[in-house]
């Protein structure tokens, strides 16, 4: 596997970039008592210098810092990691896969179809894959509003737009009884919706710079 060092120390103080991260990432894999090990950590890493790197040529999340990047987003696939339930799951409008190619590799038993319709986005994604070597995520390119059902148990998705957006698409890709999760933030209202029964609403703090309110629907 492709060491993480030579990627990193272009642009970050080894000691800041390489340590302080591990820690994050143990921290954080902790917290949310997942089971992992040096190959994990290490990928997880690789991940992470990977998606610095890319970000120097191309706008990936918005963020540079890999300690942000972990503290705010990838923070989000360590929490899905307890709710990923059945053999598939939809990442509906993934981006860089900041929780697609986490989750693929925390669970290497479920297939994860990450949708997003930025072309350099899901390059981004292949490439990772073949470096990661996982062969359980599957990064698509289209819109999910327009691409085959997946028929998946599950589903999730954050800065999607609206709730009535997410579960209309969400309703092509779910079987019957499948769930989709939503991350939203605080003061998003829990509502119904036709074909979709509200399982949960649930408020939760991630790290100190990440909170969200999580609604699960489940599909009728």
């Amino acid at each position: 596997m492709r060491r993480i060092w030579p990627i990193i120390t272009e642009s970050f103080p080894f000691c800041y970039a390489i340590v302080r991260m591990r820690s994050l990432l143990e921290e954080g894999l902790k917290r949310f008592s997942i089971p992992y090990d040096e190959e994990i950590l290490e990928k997880l890493c690789l991940f992470m210098s990977e998606l610095t790197r890319w970000s120097r040529r191309m706008n990936l999340t918005g963020l540079k810092d890999p300690c942000l990047i972990i503290r705010r987003l990838l923070v989000d696939s360590f929490f899905l990691f307890g709710r990923l339930e059945g053999s598939s799951a939809v990442d509906m409008g993934s981006g860089a896969g900041i929780i697609a190619v986490p989750l693929s590799l925390l669970r290497r038993g479920a297939t994860i179809f990450s949708v997003d319709r930025t072309l350099k986005k899901i390059q981004f994604q292949r490439h990772m894959k073949r470096l990661l070597g996982l062969d359980n995520l599957i990064p698509i390119h289209g819109r999910i509003e327009e691409i085959e059902p997946l028929l998946a148990h599950l589903a999730f998705a954050k800065g999607f737009g609206s709730k009535e957006k997410a579960l209309r698409a969400a309703s092509r890709h779910l079987m019957e009884g499948g769930r989709l999760l939503l991350l939203k933030g605080q003061r998003e209202k829990a509502e119904t919706f036709p074909g979709f029964l509200l399982e949960e609403c649930s408020d939760h703090t991630l790290s100190h710079e990440r909170s969200l309110r999580l609604l699960v629907y489940r599909k009728l």
